[in-house]
C-alpha cells in the first residue's frame, strides 16, 4: 500500500506542473486535491515507519511548492476574470470572483508568515515570494484602479444619456438649472471624455 502511494504521489508532482504549463489549472487543481489526500495517508504511515521520514519531509516541501505555484497563478486567472466581469456589468460574478481572491491571497500571506517563524522562509516554495507576492499585489491594485475607473466612466456615461433624455423631452432645459453646470463643460468634460478612452 505504501509502495502505491509514492508512486501515485511521485506521478502527481511530475504531471501537476506540466498542467500548469499547459494552462489546465482546473485539472491540476484537481490533482493537487488528490495528492493531498495522498499524502495526508502517506505522512501516517511515518508515524510508524521512521525510514521513510526523510521521503515525507521531500513530499511535503514539493506539496507546498506546487500549492504556491497554483495559487499564484489561480489568483491571476481571478483578477482577470474580475476585470472581465467589471467591463460586463456583472456584480454577482464580482463579489464572487473578490471573495476568492481575498481568500487565496489570505492563503498565501499566512503560509508565507507561517514559513517564516518555521525557518522555512527559503525553503523552494517560498524562496522568491519576497518579489512574487508584491508583484500579485500590485497587479491587484491596478485591476481596482481599472475597474473604478470605468465604474466611474460608466456613471459618467449614464448621467450623459440622461441629460441626452432630458434635452429630448424638455428642450428648454437645455439653458435651465437642470442642465449639468457650467464647470461641468468645456475642460472638465474634455478630461471626463479622455480617462474613459480604454
Amino acid at each position: 500500500m505504501i509502495d502505491k502511494l509514492i508512486k501515485e504521489l511521485n506521478n502527481s508532482f511530475v504531471g501537476i506542473p506540466y498542467l500548469l504549463d499547459d494552462g489546465r489549472i482546473e485539472e491540476a487543481e484537481k490533482e493537487l486535491a488528490e495528492a493531498a489526500k495522498n499524502l495526508q495517508e502517506f505522512m501516517g504511515y511515518t508515524v510508524f515507519l521512521t525510514n521513510y521520514e526523510k521521503l515525507a519531509q521531500s513530499f511535503l516541501e514539493r506539496f507546498v511548492e506546487i500549492s504556491m505555484t497554483l495559487a499564484f497563478l489561480s489568483t491571476y486567472r481571478w483578477i482577470d476574470a474580475y476585470n472581465n466581469a467589471v467591463v460586463n456589468n456583472d456584480p454577482v460574478q464580482e463579489a464572487d470572483l473578490l471573495q476568492k481572491i481575498d481568500h487565496k491571497v489570505t492563503f498565501m500571506r499566512e503560509a508565507y508568515l507561517e514559513a517564516l517563524n518555521d525557518g522555512r522562509g527559503q525553503t523552494a516554495p517560498f524562496i522568491d515570494f519576497g518579489t512574487d507576492f508584491p508583484r500579485l499585489l500590485m497587479y491587484l491594485q491596478q485591476s481596482a484602479e481599472k475597474a473604478n475607473l470605468h465604474k466611474m466612466c460608466n456613471n459618467f456615461k449614464n448621467a450623459m444619456n440622461f441629460q441626452d433624455q432630458l434635452f429630448s423631452f424638455f428642450p428648454s432645459s437645455r439653458n435651465s438649472s437642470l442642465a449639468y453646470p457650467q464647470q461641468m463643460l468645456g475642460t472638465d468634460l474634455e478630461k471626463e471624455s479622455e480617462a474613459c478612452q480604454f
